[in-house]
């Protein structure tokens, strides 16, 4: 045998070897599983509110139409002492300015330039909302892009919501075993689909006072938050004895 024939056998020898490591033994049993989707869902109060609006003001000098809308967005921070907010629960966003004419494709008559600026605002107290939402459009603001009612405790009930997936994936694997004459044992693989919650949403308000109309008294902030949904769905597998 010359040196090349003796280094083929060798690279033989090592690929063998090596498919007997990673191809599983013949006669080697899968094990019998049932798998099952266990799904829950809770439902609980909300006690905390997110609130997105704008202050927007016009005005055909730009100066004087910064200057307005710099004002009302000051008072409607200053609410936070009032209602007792924290500071780290307000937040100014973007600032835009734009100029607008009668007919905005042709430029016609020119209306003035029209500043708006965004504030987002977490109440944590509840029982200021009907309130605090009057005192805001009072004070100048005149868009609610959102009112979304939440809660400061989510990762418990997310884990309450698993803790119920669990149980009813196992009350589930057991009946469907029970119908086949089987039983099932240990758990073999436990997956996560998904684990959320659906916030209530109030609804979203456009324009709510332009040119000074004031809808502080009409009685648009009287909303029932209603109940957060929180859902988790899992896949479990259990052996049949």
């Amino acid at each position: 045998m010359n040196k090349f024939q003796k280094n083929i056998g060798i690279i033989f020898c090592m690929v063998v070897m090596l498919l007997g490591l990673t191809i599983p033994a013949w006669g080697v049993n899968n094990p019998r599983l049932i798998t099952v989707l266990g799904e829950a869902e809770l439902q609980v109060a909300p006690d905390e509110v997110l609130i997105s609006m704008a202050v927007e003001t016009s005005d055909k000098n730009l100066t004087a139409a910064k200057k307005s809308n710099d004002d009302r967005v000051r008072k409607v921070i200053a609410l936070a002492e009032k209602y007792k907010i924290e500071a780290k629960y307000i937040q100014t966003g973007q600032i835009s300015i734009e100029p607008r004419y009668r007919n905005n494709y042709e430029k016609g008559e020119f209306i003035g330039y029209f500043v708006r600026k965004s504030i987002l605002v977490q109440l944590k107290d509840l029982s200021k909302f009907e309130n605090y939402f009057s005192s805001i459009l009072e004070e100048g603001v005149n868009y609610i892009y959102g009112i979304q009612f939440q809660t400061s405790e989510l990762n418990k009930y997310k884990n309450q919501v698993q803790a119920l997936a669990v149980k009813a994936a196992q009350q589930k694997a057991t009946m469907l075993a029970s119908q086949l004459g089987q039983k099932i044992g240990k758990p073999y693989l436990i997956r996560e689909e998904g684990t959320n919650f659906i916030p209530v949403e109030a609804g979203r308000y456009s324009a709510l006072k332009t040119y000074g109309e004031n809808l502080a008294d009409s009685g648009e902030s009287t909303i029932a938050p209603g109940q957060i949904r929180v859902r988790a769905a899992l896949t479990v597998s259990f052996e049949l004895e």
